[in-house]
């Protein structure tokens, strides 16, 4: 058996994939030794996992009940970046030209960088418990769609939306 692969699909979730092996009637897929999940694909999709993490899965196929091949390791895959929780975002400072966004900090975050729909706010933002930010220069009683990455480690997480409104003039 040849050609395991893993990617990460979300902070979450990881899809391992392999090739087919002529005559398997279904294949196991493992992690950490143990078998957990049967499958007749070619795809396992592990959920529940956790951001930010390497995982490394095998299979093996199994033709008439007997093993047909080798485990195969997949590459080691790492979980992405487990985003801002939007919910835990609270807008205070609101005027017509300015806004102030504080969040709960992300395990283990380095900084964070704040998108105005796609244009980047030159602010890196670093923290301890919660982080902030004063968005400024913004148009009096205009919507705007905010985005926050989470770093660590060189690596991002995926952008999370937030729409904020300015108060009227």
């Amino acid at each position: 058996m040849t050609d395991v692969r893993a990617e990460a699909k979300s902070d979450t979730e990881i899809t391992v994939s392999w090739a087919k092996v002529e005559g398997a009637e279904y294949y196991k897929v493992y992690y950490n030794g143990k078998s957990i999940k049967v499958e007749e694909g070619l795809t396992y999709n592990a959920s529940g996992l956790t951001g930010n993490t390497s995982y490394t899965f095998e299979v093996q196929a199994f033709v008439n009940e007997s093993v047909s091949s080798a485990k195969v390791l997949s590459n080691t895959v790492k979980t992405k970046i487990t985003p801002v929780d939007t919910s835990s975002i609270t807008v205070s400072n609101r005027t017509s030209d300015s806004v102030t966004l504080t969040w709960k900090k992300n395990v283990s975050s380095e900084y964070y960088r704040i998108y105005i729909g796609n244009s980047f706010t030159p602010s890196e933002i670093t923290g301890v418990n919660t982080v902030n930010i004063t968005i400024k220069n913004l148009e009096a009683g205009k919507t705007y769609t905010i985005y926050i990455e989470t770093y660590i480690d060189s690596e991002t997480s995926d952008r999370v939306p937030y729409t904020i409104t300015t108060a009227a003039a």
